[in-house]
């Protein structure tokens, strides 16, 4: 076997391992592969906190996102990859619970969502006749297929949608947008054609909320990768989802992260974590917290591109501070009690054969 391929292959097995976490972006991003278990947030403009030394006290992490909707008409919040994805699902199964949620907010913005798909889309949360098996194309073929075509999570939430739907008035029924680019894999067959798509990724989210959301004045719940999310990146040519939406509409997302990587966190940090309720959210400007250098996010297997080579990257934001990223942290639990969906590996041959041509593709970028 070719040394690149087999390097390839370890790398897809290790990022199985840890639960599919960020360094499958060393493979589908030029930009900086940013491994963010992330997540606090802060609800008000109009409460600024000035707690430098020690931590605010943290909110029910429902209660918190429902209050930043008073504010901000786009929350954007983290999504967890492996060890805690199904801590965030259950998070986000309480918010459609609420009557509440249903009557502020109309979007979902999801990650793993081909645009391409859309009409699909909107067809089965609106509760007409369509399948899962019909559906899976939504999440099975996008331009991440090293982490969204095993995850279940993406088919979980649609499921409560779905759900949620058919209970909600039809004014409150809640649309599912999806993110990323409309990427047919029938017409893609160069290296090249593939590195335009993965290009677009963070442009394609920004016109689905610019246009889909805000030029409607309607508010959504954006569930994307944190290292999308960040406000600054530090570096002139890394742009993100947030940075592109605030060109035009500034101000008008709030960002929260989840907390759930703590190789890199002090004992002391954790011990406060562990202290918060569970789930909970906290604004961390003024806070000790957010002045924390931003290293501590960084995950261990974080990578970056430099040439046509990844490198390993100790610290993705150098000289950046927590509230330089984000607004506000998710915490959904302690290591031990962060709970994971299994990965549901397909098992269709002609999709197979489909999602390996896409990845040699991939290895030749």
């Amino acid at each position: 076997m070719p040394k690149k391929e087999t390097w390839f292959r370890q790398a897809l097995l290790k990022s199985r391992r840890r639960g599919l976490q960020l360094l499958r972006y060393a493979f589908i991003t030029c930009a900086i592969a940013v491994m963010l278990m992330t997540g606090c947030a802060s609800p008000s403009r109009s409460q600024p906190l000035n707690n430098s030394q020690n931590f605010v006290q943290p909110q029910g992490a429902a209660s918190f996102i429902l209050s930043a909707f008073k504010d901000y008409p786009i929350v954007a919040l983290g999504r967890v990859e492996g060890a805690g994805n199904r801590n965030q699902l259950t998070l986000f199964t309480d918010l459609l619970d609420s009557a509440e949620f249903a009557s502020t907010v109309g979007d979902i913005v999801i990650e793993c969502g081909n645009s391409l798909y859309q009409p699909l889309l909107d067809r089965y949360v609106a509760g007409e006749n369509v399948s899962l098996h019909q559906l899976e194309v939504v999440w099975q073929k996008t331009t991440q297929f090293i982490g969204c075509e095993a995850d279940p999570t993406t088919k979980d939430l649609l499921l409560a949608v779905r759900a949620a739907n058919k209970r909600y008035l039809k004014a409150q029924r809640l649309r599912v947008l999806a993110a990323d680019p409309a990427m047919d894999w029938a017409k893609v067959h160069t290296p090249k054609q593939l590195s335009d798509f993965l290009d677009e990724r963070n442009a394609s989210a920004a016109k689905v909320i610019e246009t889909e959301v805000l030029a409607k004045h309607a508010k959504a719940l954006v569930i994307i990768g944190g290292g999308h999310l960040m406000k600054r990146t530090g570096r002139a040519n890394d742009v993100t989802i947030t940075m592109l939406v605030s060109q035009k509409y500034p101000r008008a997302t709030y960002v929260i992260i989840p907390l759930t990587d703590f190789d890199k966190m002090s004992r002391t940090l954790r011990s406060k974590l562990d202290k918060w309720p569970v789930p909970s959210i906290a604004a961390i400007r003024g806070t000790g917290l957010g002045a924390m250098n931003a290293r501590i996010i960084t995950s261990s297997d974080t990578m970056m591109r430099i040439g046509s080579r990844w490198v390993p990257v100790d610290n993705a934001y150098p000289g950046l501070k927590l509230e330089d990223l984000f607004d506000a942290a998710l915490f959904l639990g302690p290591a031990k009690a962060l709970q994971t969906v299994d990965l549901q590996e397909p098992t269709d041959p002609a999709y197979i054969h489909e999602l390996n041509r896409l990845r040699h593709l991939l290895m030749s970028l």
